[in-house]
């Protein structure tokens, strides 16, 4: 009877093991199924981009230009209405010995450059970088031109991309649903100004800059099975939103060489812009 007991509580045993280990391999069966099929879509199938259409184009006719002193009548070797180059006129008559009415040559005068005059018009390019508190961090180009006493400049930055693998298809429920664990939220960022500076002196330029910034969010989580990402960390949309900025800064201007430039941001958190330009003339 112990026997019998003893055998009938193994056979319930093993049905349970068995029952557990076959639901545990077919749950976890289904979820790398699942995220096999996510990676095949993301490469297969990129998200759509859709395009404004362009507006029409409107071209409207060139006005054409009258002269009210044009006369189809006009004779330039008519000695009495052409006065240059040695031909007689009515006034200003000059009589040389040989007896003809004849007008000095045109004296060709050059005007002479006050020192009190502004420079030509300068071209600047060079590099800047923004180091806010709370964004990340950007780097990029800065432009420049316009004349000696006032001038205006615009900066294009950008942070370092996103390095974990993005997946457009997945959404907060597919990793809610596999029970990936949450790791971290990496956030790029593209900035651009547009200034103008003024002169104080040959050297100090102070300047003021309005600009946005464009922030975007990834949700970083990690898959035990690494079958989305060779370490196992993957990325999902987590938003993206934009932020004005003001930068007040100067400009310090080494006579026709380059520019320095310091900034300070006046809106949003506080944040420092450092950039070098050289001109070209």
């Amino acid at each position: 009877m112990s026997s019998n007991l003893i055998f009938i509580s193994m056979k319930k045993f093993l049905i349970l093991v068995v029952c557990v280990f076959f639901t545990y391999t077919t749950f976890a069966q289904s979820e790398r199924d699942q995220k096999i099929q996510k990676r095949v879509e993301r490469d297969t199938r990129p998200p759509r981009v859709t395009t404004p259409s362009n507006p029409p184009v409107v071209v409207t006719p060139t006005p054409r230009y009258y002269n009210p002193y044009y006369s189809p009548y006009y004779n330039p070797y008519d000695p009495f209405r052409h006065n240059n180059w040695g031909y007689r006129s009515r006034y200003n008559k000059r009589r040389y010995p040989s007896g003809v009415y004849l007008n000095p040559s045109p004296v060709v005068t050059t005007p002479v450059r006050k020192s009190s005059q502004s420079d030509d018009v300068f071209f600047a390019v060079g590099i800047i970088g923004t180091f806010p508190t709370e964004l990340p961090s950007t780097f990029g180009f800065r432009v420049s031109t316009g004349g000696d006493k006032i001038y205006i400049f615009g900066n294009f930055e950008y942070s370092p991309g996103n390095p974990f693998s993005y997946y457009h298809n997945i959404t907060l429920q597919d990793v809610t649903d596999w029970s990936d664990e949450y790791r971290e939220t990496y956030s790029t960022n593209t900035k651009w100004d547009l200034g103008v500076g003024l002169k104080i002196n040959d050297i100090i330029h102070p300047t003021l800059a309005f600009g946005s910034n464009r922030i975007t969010d990834y949700l970083v989580y990690f898959d035990e099975t690494k079958v989305l990402s060779s370490n196992g960390l993957y990325s999902i949309d987590g938003g993206m939103f934009n932020r004005g900025s003001m930068t007040m800064g100067i400009d310090v201007h080494l006579e026709d060489v380059m520019i320095i430039h310091t900034g300070l941001g006046l809106l949003g958190p506080p944040r420092l812009s450092l950039g070098l330009q050289f001109k070209i003339n």
